[in-house]
């Protein structure tokens, strides 16, 4: 199965919409929210609480994705609610997990780190999660701080590709970093 991680810097930064734009192209994958909490955890599949509007479940359901499970977990308890909330997608082609702290407890095939303009921290899970990444999305609608951003993001990681979007209006180097996603799955365009 093909695993696509989808970490951020911060909350709102754009991961949900990132994801969204993946799973319109990717055919056959299914989805997984990862929300943390600090004691107890569970593994939503009940379709009415996946799809209710307004959460970040229903933006995955109404991308296209073939089924989507919302894993709510305390760290400590990642080590089981990852591998099982996989297990309950296995038959798939790929899943989407969204989420800085599941790539501690897997194996993806590829890291997609979403970074907007404004930043000044970076919590601590994306710092790690941004020095694993494959690909940078710069979530940005100016060019003025973008040269400034990719310059710090290079320092930290400077095997990264780098891409700038603006993703409230999906424009910019979209095209290009699909194209760059399918290649590195080995996924027809």
């Amino acid at each position: 199965m093909i695993l696509v991680s989808v970490c951020g810097a911060h909350s709102g930064v754009g991961k949900t919409t990132l994801a969204s734009i993946l799973l319109k192209r990717l055919e056959g994958f299914s989805a997984i929210k990862v929300t943390r909490t600090k004691l107890f955890s569970s593994i939503i599949t009940d379709k009415e609480l996946i799809r209710k509007s307004g959460k970040d479940s229903a933006v995955l359901k109404e991308s296209g994705a073939e089924t989507v499970v919302w894993v709510k977990s305390s760290y400590r308890d990642m080590k089981e609610t990852i591998p099982k909330a996989l297990g309950i997608i296995r038959d798939y082609r790929g899943v989407i997990i969204e989420g800085n702290s599941p790539i501690e407890f897997c194996s993806p095939s590829l890291i997609i780190f979403v970074i907007d303009e404004m930043v000044n921290d970076i919590k601590k899970s994306g710092l790690k999660a941004l020095k694993k990444a494959d690909i940078v999305v710069l979530n940005s609608n100016t060019t003025e701080r973008a040269m400034e951003i990719k310059e710090k993001i290079k320092r930290l990681n400077d095997s990264a590709e780098i891409f700038t979007i603006n993703l409230q209006t999906k424009t910019g180097e979209v095209d290009m970093m699909l194209l760059s996603v399918m290649s590195r799955l080995g996924v027809k365009v």
